[in-house]
This record gives structure tokens, C-alpha cells and sequence, in this order.
């Protein structure tokens, strides 16, 4: 029954492949070297030669393994005559051979996963090229320069403590160096893709969950770049706020349920209640008509990453500077202080301090509510002075709606708890 369920498995491969295969080359004048019969074969030989290999010596998957990069390079030649100088479809063909074989070996979640993989980059091949139509080659070499500061300069940094009160910590800043260059490109790339108003919300909602501040400082710059979609900007702050008070909520929630039942409340009406506000204030016209492409000539701008990391430094420098001198006694200023560079940290301590004693719930959730409340009033500022004054009366209505009703959550709970 298993070697019935794997040969089920193989020839369910081929014919994923391979149907892709002769559906992509229904159009006319385009030689197809193999389709939906040859690509189940090659994977059943895959795996037959693998299963005799293993009894009568691997000379024989070494035999049908050769046969088969035979039969491609004579393939690839003939229609090389022919200007089919494509190679997808004969690599395709070996792979799928390599897949019959590794189901064999009893690796049928990384077979399966591969063929799946494999199929779709060869489905995709008209709308990678249609969008990479959409990118110039500086759009290209910020690509490259990105890649760069992940994969070699980022390693290199020294994890460790330095400078005042040891606050500073080189990997950690090339890390939010990294993350707003992150934002602002990708962000980039997805406006470029979607248009300005879809590109710039998603990027919103997405850089919302990794650091709404980060993303405050990158929008709020754009908004000065690209004049033309400055609303659009402002009300992906708004909506970046708000998803930062639901993001807090499933934070504490996994790690204290108890803390968590007593934010629900505040932090569902804050989080829900500002994104709607925020698609209402989406609705605001842009100075300018929209063409629904980005003006902004640097797509990655690690200057502007480098300032945000200065800033994002001194704050963490004054926060320790806070806890030195005042210690858990003033712990409501240490979460107001904390929450100057970003709500994680200082929600996390709440936690622990919470799971030490239940007694000390009321402490923990107002610190939370100040540091939320301190972190939502450094975005209002870095918005309205960092940003274009066109999105000032976004950001009052917006942002200033949240700490608004911040405040009000916690006069409410000081009462109440």
C-alpha cells in the first residue's frame, strides 16, 4: 500500500508540471519538449530507478539519471536551431526526475512542496515580467544595496552594549537602519505594483506589525518626497497607529491572559476604532492629481534610516538614564519614557512585573496605557514636524483621536482598578 500511495504521489507531481507545462505553450509557433504524459514518465523513472538502485546497485539511477540530462541537451540543441533558446522547461524536466527519486527516500513533504514551488515559478513568468516593466535600473541598484546591508554589512556588527549607561548597541541600530530602509523600499515596490492609495495602505498594515514608529519617521518623510500622494501618507499613519494598540493586545494576551482581559476593551476600541477613522480619512482628495505612481527618486533613502537610528539611540540612552535614577519606584515614568522609542520593550517588563504578583495587574496595565499613550503622542510630533503640512489636519484628527481616547482609558482604569 505505500509503494501504491507514493506512485500516486509521483505521477500527482508529473501532471501538476506538466500541465502547467502544455498549458503555457498553447501558444502557437512554441516547441514543447515534453508536457502532461512526459513529465509524470520522468518522475515515475525518478522513482523506479531510485527503488531498483537501492537492490541492484545506484549504477542504475546513475544510468537513467545521465539518460535523462541526454535527452535534454538533445532537446535544448534541436530547438536552439529553431531561436527556442528557453532552458525552463529541460530543467524542469530533471527536477522533476530528482522528485520522483527523493519520494522514494521518504522525503514526500519536501518533494510535494518542491513541485508546488516549482510550478508556480513557472506560471508566473508573464507577471514577473509585466512588473519588472514597472522598475528602472536605479529601482535595481537599490535592490542590490539593500541586499548588501542584510547579508554583509549587518553580520559584521558588533552585539554588544556601549556608550552611556551602555544603551547603545551597534547591531541593534544597523538592525533599525535595516528595518526603515525595509519599509521605505518595499513600500516603494508595492506602490509601484498596486498604485499609490493600495501600495501605501499595505505597506501600512504590514510595517505597522514589525514598528509603527519606524514606520511613522519613513511616511512622514515620504509625505515632504511625494507631495502629490501626501494624504495618502498621513492616513497610512493613522491606520500604522492603530494597528499598534490590537498588535500590544495579542502580545500580552499570549503571555497574560489576566493583563490581557483588562486591555481588551480599550485596545479593541482604540485599534478598530482608528482604522476605521482611518479608511474615512482616506477619503481626503491629494493636493494634486494623482497619477498613481510615486515621485520619490530614492526608493531605499538610508540617510534618512541613519537619522531615525540617531534618534531611536538618544532615546534609548535617555530611557536607561530613566531607570537609573528612578528605578521601579517611578516605574509610570519609566513607561512614559520607554515609550519614546517603542511600546515592545516596556510591555514585555509590564508582563513579567504582572506574572510576579496578580496584585500589581492595575500598575501594569496603566504603565502600558502611558507607554502607548507616550509612543502615540512621539508619532504625533514626528508626523506634524517631520512631515509635509499637508497631512497635519489628518494626523489631529487621526493620531490625536488615539491619545485622546489613551488618556481616557487611563483616568478610566486609575478609577476603576
Amino acid at each position: 500500500m505505500e509503494i501504491l500511495s507514493d506512485l500516486a504521489i509521483v505521477i500527482g507531481m508529473g501532471l501538476l508540471i506538466g500541465l502547467e507545462r502544455e498549458y503555457s505553450h498553447l501558444v502557437p509557433g512554441q516547441g514543447l519538449f515534453a508536457g502532461i504524459r512526459t513529465f509524470p514518465l520522468v518522475c515515475l523513472l525518478g522513482y523506479l530507478s531510485a527503488l531498483l538502485g537501492k537492490s541492484e546497485g545506484y549504477w542504475i539511477f546513475a544510468i537513467a539519471f545521465i539518460a535523462v540530462i541526454a535527452l535534454v541537451s538533445i532537446s535544448y540543441f534541436t530547438l536552439s536551431q529553431k531561436n527556442d533558446i528557453g532552458a525552463t522547461t529541460e530543467v524542469s524536466f530533471i527536477l522533476t526526475f530528482i522528485l520522483g527519486a527523493l519520494v522514494f527516500r521518504g522525503e514526500v513533504l519536501l518533494a510535494v512542496s518542491a513541485a508546488v514551488l516549482i510550478t508556480v515559478l513557472l506560471s508566473i513568468k508573464l507577471q514577473v515580467l509585466s512588473a519588472l516593466g514597472k522598475f528602472s535600473q536605479p529601482d535595481f541598484f537599490a535592490l542590490l544595496k539593500f541586499v548588501i546591508m542584510v547579508a554583509i554589512i549587518l553580520p559584521v556588527l558588533p552585539d554588544n552594549q556601549t556608550g552611556p549607561y551602555l544603551a547603545v548597541n551597534p547591531k541593534q541600530i544597523g538592525y533599525v537602519i535595516v528595518l526603515i530602509s525595509g519599509i521605505s523600499f518595499f513600500g516603494y515596490i508595492l506602490t509601484k505594483l498596486k498604485g499609490a492609495e493600495k501600495g501605501i495602505q499595505f505597506t501600512a498594515i504590514l510595517g505597522a506589525i514589525v514598528s509603527s514608529t519606524a514606520l511613522t519617521w519613513d511616511f512622514s518623510k515620504k509625505s515632504k518626497e511625494d507631495a502629490s500622494h501626501a494624504n495618502q501618507y498621513g492616513t497610512g499613519i493613522v491606520l500604522a497607529c492603530s494597528i499598534m494598540y490590537l498588535r500590544v493586545l495579542l502580545v500580552v494576551y499570549l503571555l497574560n491572559p489576566e493583563l490581557g482581559f483588562y486591555l481588551t476593551i480599550p485596545a479593541i476600541l482604540l485599534g478598530v476604532g482608528g482604522l476605521l477613522l482611518g479608511r474615512w480619512l482616506v477619503k481626503e482628495k491629494d493636493p494634486e492629481p494623482s497619477s498613481g505612481m510615486m515621485s520619490v527618486s530614492n526608493p531605499l533613502n538610508i540617510r534618512n534610516a541613519i537619522l531615525f537610528a540617531v534618534l531611536f539611540s538618544l532615546m534609548g540612552v535617555l530611557v536607561q538614564a530613566g531607570k537609573s535614577f528612578f528605578g521601579d519606584s517611578g516605574i509610570y515614568l519609566v513607561g512614559a519614557i520607554s515609550g519614546l522609542t517603542a511600546v515592545d520593550a516596556i510591555v514585555l517588563s509590564m508582563v513579567n512585573y504582572a506574572n510576579t504578583d496578580s496584585g500589581l495587574v492595575k500598575v501594569a496595565v496603566i504603565t502600558i496605557l502611558i507607554g502607548m499613550t507616550v509612543n502615540s503622542l512621539f508619532k504625533f510630533g514626528i508626523a506634524i514636524f517631520n512631515g509635509n503640512q499637508i497631512i497635519r489636519p489628518l494626523i489631529f484628527k487621526g493620531v490625536g483621536s488615539l491619545i485622546v481616547g489613551n488618556a481616557i482609558s487611563i483616568g478610566v482604569f486609575w478609577l476603576v482598578l
